[in-house]
């Protein structure tokens, strides 16, 4: 009698993505999808998740925007922070998604004099997965820097504008102050926000 062998079922991922009204959405859109091209991509406003439930996702992306008063003065963004500090999902928060992140877990975050917008070279704090990338070159553009990480996080990479990468030191939660999106094709911060998706979310 010959038994049958039960198919293993491949569960689609399932990633959020709480656009916080970036400028370049639909480039972060495609640098995600071409890290997960069998990812189920969910976007909603920052204004439309009230109700949503982070255990429903395999991976929360917060993205940057304007926001520089709800930082500084700890004002609105409620679910995101709630998420940040109480979520079992992993994150990733780039540019304002970073500097919720920062906030929420007490680290220092300067405002500057003006927009620092430019490419940089950054160079990593420690070794980890990332440093294969020898001196990676990103895209800034904020006007807030953040400097001295609170005690649950650590900083990966750095550059003289201030933390670039930083993630907690027990949860799968990563900040990029860096946008990955913004003219990727002549940065390398694509190629590490695609390796932090896939190290993280276990896709």
């Amino acid at each position: 009698m010959s038994v049958k062998k039960e198919k293993k079922i491949k569960l689609v991922p399932k990633i959020l993505i709480v656009n916080n009204f970036t400028r370049a959405f639909e480039s972060l859109r495609k640098v995600v999808c071409d890290a997960v091209p069998q990812a189920e991509i969910t976007v909603l406003k920052r204004t439309e998740i009230k109700n949503v439930k982070s255990y429903d996702y395999d991976l929360i992306i917060l993205t940057g925007g304007h926001g520089r008063k709800f930082i500084l003065e700890k004002i609105k963004l409620r679910r995101q922070r709630y998420w940040v500090k109480n979520s079992h999902t992993p994150i990733i928060g780039i540019c304002l998604g970073a500097e919720i992140i920062a906030s929420e877990y007490d680290s220092e975050i300067y405002q500057l004099q003006k927009v620092v917008k430019l490419f940089t070279r950054a160079y990593f704090c420690q070794q980890n997965f990332l440093s294969r990338y020898n001196h990676p070159k990103v895209f800034v553009s904020h006007l807030l820097s953040i400097r001295n990480l609170g005690a649950e996080l650590e900083p990966l990479l750095c550059s003289k504008n201030g933390v670039q990468i930083f993630k907690h030191r027990h949860k799968k939660i990563y900040g990029l102050q860096f946008h990955p999106e913004i003219n990727y094709l002549y940065q390398d911060g694509q190629k590490l926000f695609q390796e932090i998706i896939l190290e993280i979310s276990g896709i």
